[in-house]
């Protein structure tokens, strides 16, 4: 943990930037208005989006220990990074294997737009 204190920078604080307008602007914004036909997506209907999307990790977020030859998280149900669940990826490779048994050929040549993003949320998902 870092526990010096940076020199105090003489000079301007930097220019003071609008996120808000630099989000609404961004290239991303375009390509998921267009994507969701949503011109309004990242209008400010809500000026408290950065407060809201902050995680609060607590007190004790001394957990880190180096050296450790790989690093992987839920970052659904441990958003600060506690917790190294990497001791699962066996688990998840028989499971994906499992999954592979089961699967069904490609069949060439016939599309269904059902599995398309646009029509499941903006994600890749079964439809069947």
């Amino acid at each position: 943990m870092l526990t010096k204190k940076c020199a105090q920078v003489i000079g301007s604080s930097g220019p003071q930037r609008d996120l808000d307008g630099l989000q609404e602007e961004s290239r991303t914004a375009a390509v998921l208005r267009r994507f969701y036909g949503d011109q309004t997506l990242f209008e400010r209907r809500n000026s408290e989006w950065r407060r809201e999307s902050t995680v609060d990790c607590g007190a004790d977020t001394t957990n880190f220990a180096s050296g450790e030859p790989y690093y992987l998280y839920n970052l659904k149900e441990d958003p600060c990074e506690l917790h190294n669940a990497f001791c699962i990826v066996s688990f998840l490779l028989e499971k994906l294997n499992a999954y592979r048994e089961t699967a069904r050929p490609d069949i060439v040549g016939v599309i269904d737009e059902r599995g398309y993003p646009e029509n499941n949320n903006g994600v890749w998902a079964p439809w069947e």
